[in-house]
């Protein structure tokens, strides 16, 4: 109970700035220049999977099967991979703004995502090692420098580039006060048993980067193709919004997750379900009332719409977080490919509702958002349960 205060304390105020943050930057921020910022974010996080191969995600998993020794090999040789990935995809993104007209915005994509998964993977070996201090400053630290950075270059010249920049500083500066040893690896050339080892694990998360994209991410292209890039922005702000909701989940998640990583069938405990899903229930409800009252005293007129919309987005993040205890399951017997199964369910929902149905409202592009996430929510724990109980009767046997 204690590490779960801290971990809800720390992310409280990392949802304090969150929620400071939004009617800061929708003052200054025109619908056109959040929507900028929105499209960069989707680009994020398709990049990001395909840098990291799931790096954040192995270290968490092996920090507990390896002495200290292994392990520090292990993670500079894992980012090593990360390193070169990083550079291929930096290179070719220098080639296509060469050789087209597109954003300067999107120069940035993968610096963005190579500091953000080292600072991932540092946060994820502080919540195995069951370090919630050190974790809530560090998080905490990253939503209040980007935030700082923001406030002071946006009043010099409101462009999406400014932020863009001051989310890329907080990741170096957290890395460089928190995570040294991200800093100081030595990079080493892994050998082949190695990389395909690497590649065994990371590559169905790699696979299932498009889907997840397709479910979290196609509506703000949808939005820009069939509405107009304004409405990206303000659909932007939503999304913002409504994920301002996962703190409260994360912490709920990051208090459970050591016990999940050392008994991993305690997540078919009925006890532990039914008291995750009372708590998502309860603070969604919440939340959503919250954003009701307040929002409207709060965020820029201009983006008055959200509240037309803004209801299925939050249920949409009580979905996904619903899922996310599964998808530890499967990601500690390698299954990655039952997320994959059930992304891709969730991404035919969604493009279904919003190309077959002729969508053309914020309001249908949330919708969509909301039962692709139930989809993939739904799909993963039946995947995860019949594996389980598979286990269960051979046991038994």
């Amino acid at each position: 109970m204690k590490k779960f205060f801290t971990y809800i304390s720390f992310n409280g105020l990392s949802l304090g700035i969150s929620s400071l943050s939004i009617p800061i930057l929708t003052a200054i921020l025109s619908p056109v220049e959040y929507a900028r910022i929105g499209l960069f974010l989707s680009a994020v996080a398709l990049v990001t999977p395909m840098i990291s191969m799931g790096i954040e995600t192995l270290l968490q998993i092996k920090i507990n099967k390896l002495n200290i020794v292994e392990f520090q090999i292990y993670r500079a040789k894992a980012v090593s991979v990360s390193v070169i990935v990083f550079l291929f995809f930096q290179l070719s993104v220098f080639v296509v703004f060469y050789l087209d007209d597109v954003d300067n915005i999107y120069i940035l994509v993968p610096i963005f995502c190579f500091f953000k998964i080292l600072r991932m993977a540092g946060a994820g070996e502080l919540v195995i090692l069951e370090k919630p201090f050190q974790f809530g400053i560090s998080n905490s630290l990253a939503y209040i420098i980007s935030f700082l950075f923001s406030v002071v270059l946006l009043n010099y010249l409101p462009d999406a580039l400014w932020r863009v920049f001051s989310l890329i500083t907080a990741e170096v500066i957290i890395l460089g006060i928190f995570f040294r040893v991200y800093f100081g690896l030595s990079l080493v050339l892994p050998e082949k048993k190695f990389v395909i080892q690497l590649l065994k694990f990371g590559g169905p998360l790699v696979c299932l980067a498009v889907p997840a994209w397709v479910v979290n991410e196609y509506g703000k292209l949808y939005v820009q193709e069939s509405i107009s890039l304004e409405s990206v922005g303000v659909f932007t702000v939503g999304l913002q919004i409504a994920l301002v909701f996962n703190q409260f989940t994360s912490a709920l998640l990051n208090t459970i997750l050591p016990k999940i990583m050392k008994n991993i069938k305690v997540i078919f405990n009925v006890k532990y379900f039914l008291l995750f899903l009372f708590g998502l229930i309860f603070s969604t409800a919440v939340f959503y009332f919250c954003v009701l009252f307040i929002g409207p005293v709060i965020v820029d007129v201009r983006y008055n719409e959200i509240y037309t919309f803004i209801g299925y987005l939050i249920v949409g993040v009580l979905f996904q977080s619903m899922g996310s205890i599964a998808s530890n399951y499967a990601n500690f017997y390698g299954l990655t490919y039952y997320r994959f199964l059930a992304l891709c369910l969730g991404a035919l929902i969604n493009m279904a509702i919003l190309i077959f149905g002729h969508s053309s409202s914020l309001q249908d592009v949330s919708l969509a958002f909301m039962l692709s996430m139930a989809m993939y929510s739904f799909s993963l724990y039946l995947l995860t349960y019949q594996h389980y109980w598979r286990q269960l009767e051979k046991k038994n046997h």
